[in-house]
């Protein structure tokens, strides 16, 4: 069996969420995110999942907040993940953000 078969084929979707909170900077951050299957390939490659990501951070000094769409991708046993949207911050430039992952799940 494929690795996109046995780590995405199975589920439809899903649903992450994270929360950590930093001593030294005080500063918490957090971030949901959901994701469903939209294309499976009996090929391998290319089994597609689309959703959605919200994050945002927070300390005396700074806050944001960012949002968009993701699109992942594995191929073989890597995971590609691309996401866009729109950041706001306190302290740095408000606006279009673009991000991309690459990581092994285990």
């Amino acid at each position: 069996m494929d690795n996109s078969k046995r780590f995405t084929g199975i589920r439809r979707g899903s649903f992450h969420a994270i929360t950590s909170y930093v001593d030294l900077d005080k500063l918490f951050r957090g971030r949901l995110s959901g994701k469903l299957l939209v294309h499976t390939s009996d090929k391998g490659c290319c089994t597609t999942h689309v959703g959605w990501d919200v994050a945002a951070m927070q300390n005396d000094d700074f806050r944001a907040v960012q949002s968009g769409p993701l699109v992942e991708v594995p191929i073989g046993k890597v995971f590609l993940l691309a996401k866009t949207g729109y950041q706001y911050s306190s302290s740095f430039h408000t606006g279009v953000f673009g991000e991309a992952e690459i990581y092994f799940p285990f």
